[in-house]
This record gives C-alpha cells, sequence and structure tokens, in this order.
C-alpha cells in the first residue's frame, strides 16, 4: 500500500461524502409568498373601485370588468357583503396610469408586468376619452 492510499481510504472518502452532503442540506424556510400578490390584489381592488362608479354595459365599464378579469379577479355577487382584500392602489382611472406603470416595472413575473402595463395603456386612453 502506498502512502497516497493509506490517506485515501474508502472510509475517509465516504466520510468526506457524508459531509458534503450534510454541508449542502439547505435550511428549511418558510414558502416566501409571491413577490407580486400585494400588487395584483391592490390593482383588483382598483379595478373594482373603478367598476362601482361606472353604469353596467357602458363601454368604460366592459374595460374595467376585462382588467379584473385579467388581474384574477371576479365580480362580487350584488347580495354578497363587499369584503376588500388589499386596499386599492386607485380610484380614478387617470390617477391610475402612473400607479400601474410603476408596478409593471417593479413586478418580478413577465407575465405580472405584461398585465400592469396592459392596464396601465388602456386606462391612459380611457382617460384620455373623458371630458
Amino acid at each position: 500500500m502506498t502512502d497516497l492510499e493509506s490517506r485515501l481510504t474508502r472510509r475517509a472518502l465516504l466520510g468526506a461524502g457524508v459531509l458534503v452532503v450534510a454541508g449542502c442540506k439547505s435550511a428549511r424556510h418558510a414558502a416566501t409568498p409571491d413577490a407580486d400578490t400585494a400588487a395584483v390584489s391592490a390593482a383588483r381592488a382598483g379595478e373594482l373601485a373603478l367598476l362601482s362608479s361606472y353604469a353596467e354595459g357602458t363601454p368604460d365599464h366592459a374595460a374595467h370588468l376585462s382588467h379584473l378579469g385579467a388581474l384574477g379577479g371576479t365580480v362580487p355577487s350584488p347580495d354578497a357583503t363587499p369584503t376588500p382584500s388589499a386596499a386599492p392602489a386607485y380610484t380614478d382611472v387617470g390617477s391610475s396610469v402612473s400607479v400601474l406603470q410603476a408596478a409593471a416595472t417593479r413586478a418580478r413575473a413577465g407575465t405580472t408586468a405584461a398585465t400592469f402595463a396592459s392596464i396601465a395603456a388602456s386606462h391612459a386612453v380611457l382617460a384620455a376619452r373623458r371630458p
């Protein structure tokens, strides 16, 4: 047995392998919520606020209904007690544009950023049409 072979025994290699695996074991972390969840919830609440300011069946109401759907929200039934999940990010279509553009810039998920940017563009058009 050579000097190198005596230093690298199976037992030594196995022990080193166990230490490496034990060192790589990650600590258990609590699941972190989606980074965009709060912004999406606030945008949903904003769309609900805007929906309530337009008569049903109007083009603006339909646009905000579409935005709410794109954000994964639904219109509560008329007899349901409203329970907002978040404070609205906006309550006016004109001021919503900059809020949504900023949310699009900060969004981590590309699809969320695209949704915010798309709604911001739509709101810019809707705001420009207002008298």
